[in-house]
């Protein structure tokens, strides 16, 4: 009965496979039983179909998304992705993973009573992203534009399919880009940079403003990727550290220029770190180029009292509730109210800082060790340097173990006996 069933004389199929049916006749007063008589016939497996709808063109950097197809005979169908450079399937989800085509294939491999079904495949295009194009330029003169965006073909050398170098300075205030780690003689007038952590920074250095008494910087970055950021973060050059608060170039549009400098501009997906406060003193720093101001991050404790400080030319210098935060620095937060957490927000600063010699409030960009400074130094530190931490409620800061770990959001000091390049932890 795991094929046919019998009601009467009506003949259900149930399954593949041979069925018997018997025919019997037990007599009655006046005939004896007749011979049992069987027919047996075959059931073959049933055949099947899978409806697998085409599936719509995507971008690289889209979200994952699921793949709906069923099979007539009700069982599951299994996906795979023929393409695994472009995406990649776990059960029904599916991951793009780079530019180009993708073929995926919906199968159903049948079971005691079905046939497998006829493999179904549909074919998608991965386009690379658009690039953002920023266009810096000052009114009278010629501008530079700077291309940003997560194109997964562009190099991270010089290529003449993105990349075009600055011509000659003509008497006209130079506005140029400089590749990361470049220097004024690689100077380009528009340029593409990407990497695997999907951020992209910029040099832009505005060498002379041409007998100008301010310069007006103009850009517009409407192309702006929905879900990321665009932040335009004064340098100074000897110091490789933030000059000033960071401009958020999706809000402002002009920035008025009044000496030469130097700038960094940073494009990616914001970041976000929630780091623990107490009440009384605490040692806090930012990993993260932002806009973000004192007084945001405590947005919400209204009327909560807090100031902050920070450590530089050897004095402390309180900040401004509109002040912001700059990455690789410490700072002492002073919080009178319950234990809590504040979330910091932002794209990544390099991790690399010059500093004076002298004691130094520092905030690591990403998880270091005692040991990690001082091996990545230049010049070396003594190997008898440390750095000091000073935990919620101490009288004293004290000193880290070679192995003792300074995390991101949290800060502490250095002694360098001279000007040095300290490594605060890659992003």
């Amino acid at each position: 009965e795991t094929v046919a069933t019998v009601t009467g004389t009506t003949v259900t199929i149930v399954g593949a496979g041979t069925a018997t049916l018997r025919a019997t006749q037990a007599g009655d007063g006046n005939h004896q039983p007749a011979e049992p008589v069987e027919r047996s016939f075959t059931v073959a497996r049933a055949g099947q179909a899978i409806a697998f709808d085409p599936l719509p063109d995507r971008v690289f950097g889209d979200a994952p998304f699921d793949l709906a197809a069923t099979a007539t005979s009700g069982l599951p169908v299994v996906f795979t992705s023929l393409d695994e450079t472009v995406a990649t399937v776990a059960g029904t989800t599916v991951t793009i993973v780079g530019a180009g085509t993708a073929t995926l294939r919906a199968t159903q491999a049948g079971d005691g009573n079905h046939q497998p079904a006829e493999p179904v495949e549909r074919s998608f295009t991965v386009a690379a992203p658009p690039l953002l194009a920023v266009a810096l330029s000052v009114a009278g003169h010629p501008g530079a534009t700077v291309r940003l965006g997560l194109n997964p073909l562009a190099s991270d050398g010089f290529d003449d399919d993105f990349d075009e170098h600055a011509p000659p300075p003509d008497g006209n205030p130079r506005i140029v880009l400089i590749p990361p780690g470049g220097t004024g003689d690689d100077a380009l007038k528009s340029d593409f940079r990407s990497d695997d952590t999907e951020l992209v920074r910029w040099r832009l250095v505005v060498e002379d403003l041409g007998g100008a008494a301010v310069l007006t910087l103009e850009w517009d970055a409407e192309e702006l990727s929905g879900g990321h950021a665009l932040y335009l973060q004064p340098i100074d050059p000897a110091s490789e550290s933030a000059s000033g608060p960071a401009i958020n170039m999706a809000l402002a549009t002009t920035l008025d220029v009044y000496d030469p400098g130097a700038y960094e501009i940073v494009y990616a997906a914001p970041q976000e770190l929630a780091i623990p406060i107490v009440r009384g003193w605490n040692l806090i720093s930012t990993p993260f180029i932002s806009d973000q101001t004192l007084a945001a991050l405590f947005a919400q404790h209204p009327g909560a009292v807090f100031a902050a400080w920070r450590h530089a030319d050897g004095r402390y210098w309180r900040l401004e509730d509109g002040d912001a935060l700059f990455a690789e620095h410490g700072y002492w937060l002073f919080w009178w109210g319950e234990a809590t957490t504040i979330t910091l927000r932002g794209i990544p600063a390099d991790g690399l800082a010059v500093f004076g010699p002298g004691w130094h409030l520092i905030g690591p960009v990403g998880d270091i060790t005692s040991a990690q400074l001082i091996q990545t130094a230049q010049p070396p530190l003594p190997a008898n340097s440390r750095l000091w931490t000073h935990a919620p409620g101490e009288e004293a800061p004290h000193p880290l173990p070679a192995d003792g770990n300074l995390a991101p959001g949290s800060a502490g000091w250095v002694f360098l006996p001279t000007e040095t390049l300290l490594d605060l932890g890659m992003p």
